[in-house]
């Protein structure tokens, strides 16, 4: 990999997409906490906070583990959201240049905020089901719906690699 020393530092441009890109995240952010609030007083004190891989839950904790969940994925999001305004500082498979800085550091900004609604769509997923299984009184939950986040994980991260090779 090639190190971030004297890459060209650029102001690049928000595209639409980047823009849609965040405007999901907080959309989403925005619903799964609001689902959390109207929800809140008929969540069980004792809620399922860890499911083995048959979906069983094995681990619990108090329904304040929630709020917790929510302050940790808007971190997680406002983290990632800063951290791909400094694509001058990643580290790039393909030397940056003044030529290909640009598509380098729009497909690493990409590819930032693309993995960013991965995550954020992943763990409100996880808050969702946890919250229903706490209102339906089940110690279950359907853990091969949340493995087919792992498959855009793959495809963002393979699509970035084989566009900074191109983009050399």
């Amino acid at each position: 990999m090639n190190s971030n020393k004297n890459q060209p530092k650029l102001d690049i441009e928000k595209s639409s997409y980047t823009r849609i890109l965040e405007y999901a995240a907080w959309i989403i952010l925005a619903f799964i906490t609001g689902y959390l609030i109207l929800n809140y007083s008929n969540i069980q004190d004792r809620i399922p906070i860890h499911f083995n891989l048959r979906g069983e839950a094995d681990g619990f904790g108090g329904k304040s583990t929630l709020w917790f969940l929510i302050i940790l994925l808007f971190g997680l999001h406002l983290m990632m959201t800063t951290i791909s305004r400094y694509p001058h500082t990643f580290n790039y498979i393909v030397k940056i240049t003044k030529d290909n800085a640009i598509k380098q550091y729009n497909t690493a900004i990409n590819m930032m905020l693309e993995l960013n609604l991965c995550i954020v769509l992943f763990l409100s997923y996880g808050i969702y089901s946890v919250i229903k299984s706490s209102l339906s009184e089940s110690s279950h939950i359907n853990i091969g719906s949340s493995l087919i986040f792992i498959i855009p994980f793959a495809i963002i991260i393979i699509r970035s690699i084989v566009l900074s090779k191109h983009h050399k």
